[in-house]
């Protein structure tokens, strides 16, 4: 927290907490620091829908907040997401541009309703290994949807920004949000029966229920042996290689300065997980960890050894 308060300057505008993986980051600490300064705080649920912070649910505490609802995350409508305030009138502000933005053309509303279909069979663990490969031959075929916007250097402009839900997609969004409690209740029960077998958090059942659990994210020595350990039945996907999500060169270009935050760096070239979604059975998994859980254990590394 002290390279957060020493990085504020006369620019600084906001303070951005992300609940990584659905792990509720150290919110108050951040709110101490904005109230300081007079900085508000932009909370980033999207990884923590259903997460709480002493009883409280993530998102009730800032001033404004947001849960993502792509393909990846707790809920999915494909892409997508939920924008929330606490304050009427960036509440205001937020109904007007939604109102007055577009929905998806033809072309995007059937790729995107066609990846979801095809996404959903094929990501099952029995037959990852022909889905994953055939997803991403559809992916470059075009014939699933995307938008690779993660390197632009300039806010987008025009279509599909800013862009509404489709009916379809808000009516995948409500029917899952009606499923969220069982959501949560399965990837908790994984949660837990990681721990037992890695033991990488350290907490009491009553701390790890505060989590979402996107997934169960810890740090190892060696992450491409751990992927190619579990590669036929579940897909680690490591998101996060480099500080900045998808670019890994020229950091610069968006005013990152390499060295400037080692300990984000050094993670990002450790930093494994497993899934926790409702189609991961907890049997399978365990029969998994019951294998390999000791040589995991033998590749953990403590986080008191970054920089």
């Amino acid at each position: 927290m002290n390279q957060v308060e020493s990085a504020i300057t006369s620019r600084t505008r906001a303070l951005y907490a992300q609940h990584t993986f659905g792990v509720p980051c150290n919110l108050a600490a951040l709110q101490d620091i904005g109230a300081r300064h007079g900085i508000p705080i932009i909370e980033d649920g999207g990884h923590a829908l259903g997460a709480t912070i002493n009883g409280r649910p993530v998102g009730s505490f800032t001033e404004a907040y947001y849960f993502t609802t792509d393909h990846s995350k707790m809920t999915s409508t494909y892409l997508g997401g939920i924008a929330a305030t606490n304050d009427p009138a960036i509440a205001r502000r937020i109904r007007a541009i939604q109102q007055q933005s577009t929905f998806p053309d033809l072309d995007s509303h059937s790729r995107l309703l066609t990846s979801f279909l095809l996404e959903y069979p094929l990501s099952a663990p029995t037959v990852l290994w022909l889905g994953k490969p055939v997803l991403s031959v559809l992916f470059r075929l075009k014939l699933l949807f995307g938008y690779p916007d993660e390197l632009l250097t300039t806010p987008p402009s025009a279509y599909p920004y800013p862009c509404r839900l489709s009916s379809q997609q808000a009516s995948l969004g409500r029917s899952q949000l009606r499923l969220l409690g069982a959501n949560l209740a399965h990837r908790r029960r994984l949660a837990e029966m990681l721990e037992s077998h890695i033991g990488w958090y350290g907490v009491d059942k009553a701390e790890m229920a505060q989590s979402s659990w996107l997934r169960y994210s810890f740090l190892v020595r060696d992450r491409a042996a751990l992927e190619d350990c579990f590669r036929k039945h579940f897909d680690l996907g490591i998101w996060f290689t480099s500080p900045l999500h998808g670019r890994k060169e020229n950091l610069e270009a968006v005013c990152y300065t390499p060295g400037s935050c080692q300990v984000a760096e050094w993670v990002s070239g450790h930093i494994a997980n497993f899934p926790t979604h409702p189609r991961i059975p907890l049997e399978t998994l365990e029969n998994e960890m019951v294998k390999s859980g000791p040589w995991i254990r033998s590749q953990l590394l403590s986080p008191q050894l970054s920089p």
